[in-house]
């Protein structure tokens, strides 16, 4: 159970922070542009076009023990993302993000989190709701675009620092696509999230990697694009713990 409710918690922050593998090397680069400019003005055009967005996916924890969930999102462009994890029909966390705020209930251990947007920015440069929510459908977030990236054609990466971190994007070509993010901290700490292609206009596969190794794995079941009858429902029992998701 308190294994359960670690990887519960860890899974509603990376959602949260979006938190980005190691780069890899393109396989073509016929198609890349030769300046920074001309490839972020790629990037940002390449927007997905929706209102309501609903995703369900098949999810597996890898820690100590192997650990298989169900994760629905739901998104309401620029306004709302809506999480719900859980095992074999029961939910063990629901998450809700607005433009500014995100609050987590973790029902194992009865405890809802709060904070401020600009607090989990401290993480990660994700500036609106659009922007977080294209961490998760493999697009370039646009607010990232006024950092000062330095594009390696060679290696396929976009780099830049972010405080006293530093961001790396790495790019395929033949389609141009995102294929990974990578956090380095400067404690030495990476977080790193890769994306598998497939047939979807969105990732078929997500990859987290912790700084502990641990991995949560991501597999694609539903995308559907303007879905109809969403429901962002978060009501906190009154008996739940109240406590700061992160502390300033």
């Amino acid at each position: 159970m308190h294994r359960l409710a670690k990887f519960t918690l860890i899974l509603g922050l990376l959602l949260f922070m979006a938190c980005p593998r190691r780069a890899r090397k393109v396989s073509s680069k016929a198609d890349l542009p030769a300046t920074t400019e001309a490839l972020l003005a790629r990037l940002s055009a390449d927007q997905l076009t929706y209102i309501t967005l609903a995703l369900s996916y098949k999810g597996t924890f890898l820690g100590e023990r192997r650990q298989n969930f169900n994760l629905r999102i739901q998104i309401l462009k620029d306004s709302l993302i809506w999480l719900s994890a859980g095992l074999f029909g029961i939910e063990g966390l629901r998450g809700l993000v607005r433009s500014d705020s995100a609050f987590l209930i973790q029902r194992l251990e009865k405890v809802f989190y709060y904070t401020a947007l600009d607090t989990l920015r401290r993480l990660f440069p994700a500036y609106t709701l659009s922007d977080m929510a294209n961490l998760l459908l493999g697009r370039w977030p646009i607010g990232l675009g006024s950092l000062p990236w330095h594009w390696d054609i060679k290696n396929g990466t976009l780099t830049a620092p972010y405080e006293q971190a530093q961001l790396r994007a790495t790019l395929d070509s033949a389609p141009l696509r995102l294929t990974s993010w990578e956090v380095s901290l400067p404690t030495g700490a990476t977080l790193v999230l890769t994306y598998e292609w497939g047939t979807h206009s969105i990732p078929s596969r997500i990859t987290v990697t912790l700084p502990s190794e641990e991995k949560i794995l991501l597999q694609l079941l539903e995308f559907q694009p303007h879905a109809t009858d969403l429901s962002f429902a978060f009501r906190v029992p009154s008996d739940y713990k109240r406590q700061p998701l992160l502390i300033k």
